[in-house]
């Protein structure tokens, strides 16, 4: 045993929040419940204009995305719209094909 408890009892702790600091920044970095391709290309701010539609219980509006693409090869974005229905995609103004 050490002859100062509080120096063994830091330093433990010390070593334990190391440890768990190491393992956070090696968490994986897809998420199994999208589809999406973050790794490709990156969402880095969402504008919603949204209104409530009570009575249809609908939300009804337009969302802006500003994107990053992180893999320059990419030519592809998948996005996560489920349960939502796109009338139209516009890419800086105009309208594109699906």
């Amino acid at each position: 045993m050490s002859k100062n408890p509080h120096r063994f009892a830091l330093a433990s702790i010390t070593l334990l929040l190391m440890t768990r600091v190491i393992s956070a920044a090696e968490l994986p970095t897809t998420d199994a419940h999208s589809f999406s391709n973050p790794h490709e290309v990156r969402v880095t701010h969402v504008g919603l204009d949204l209104r409530v539609d009570f009575d249809s219980k609908k939300l009804i509006g337009h969302v802006d995305l500003r994107l990053d693409r992180v893999n320059p090869a990419a030519t592809e974005l998948i996005l996560d719209t489920r349960e939502l229905t796109v009338f139209k995609v516009e890419l800086t103004g105009r309208v594109q094909q699906e």
